[in-house]
């Protein structure tokens, strides 16, 4: 992760990986896991201008692929039709 990225969007939003004690070394995946299944509006956004909206939306489509995630249905079923409207 970029430590840009920990400045703005994961150090002041320690809530968002609760369970988590060493922050810093957080994936990228693990970031937008995180804000998309527990994150604010303001928070996405920010993701977004971080690491743009098409690789937030590969990085999810990827996760959802996996036998496990984090995500609600509700959630799945948001950003599914968020990133639809992409193509």
């Amino acid at each position: 992760m970029e430590n840009e990225v920990y400045e703005q969007l994961v150090k002041p939003r320690p809530y968002l990986w609760w369970w988590v004690s060493d922050k810093e070394k957080l994936s990228n995946e693990a970031v937008v896991e995180g804000v998309l299944a527990n994150g604010e509006m303001e928070d996405i956004e920010l993701l977004f201008h971080f690491f743009g909206r098409d690789r937030v939306k590969k990085i999810f489509l990827n996760q959802l692929k996996k036998t496990r995630h984090n995500y609600r249905a509700q959630t799945v079923n948001f950003f599914l039709k968020v990133f639809a409207q992409d193509e």
